[in-house]
């Protein structure tokens, strides 16, 4: 297993996903998508629910990976363990619909 730590602008989120921007350079956009795992720190907001499109923050995120036979790994799995809120950036809360998250 691998720990990351990426800090970047929240440009997606369901109830399940964080999507961050992390490079955006000459008209072109990079986003990451990361699953939320089940044992999740917060830092500096409640809930995820109160994280908004624009919002800056700091994630921490393990990648488990697989020993290939021919000597390769593959990645398995990587799952959120840790959202810490660095900037606040809009009042727009974002869901899968477009309105609130329940």
């Amino acid at each position: 297993m691998e720990d990351h730590t990426i800090t970047g602008t929240v440009v997606g989120l369901t109830k399940r996903n964080l999507s961050r921007e992390y490079q955006n350079t000459a008209g072109e956009s990079y986003e990451m998508l990361l699953p939320f795992g089940t044992e999740m720190r917060l830092d500096r907001i409640r809930d995820v629910k109160d994280v908004k499109r624009g919002d800056t923050v700091t994630i921490s995120y393990r990648q488990k990976y697989r020993q290939e036979t021919d000597g390769t790994q593959t990645l398995v799995k990587t799952v959120v363990t840790s959202i810490s809120l660095v900037k606040s950036g809009s009042t727009q809360t974002l869901s899968p619909q477009g309105g609130r998250l329940p």
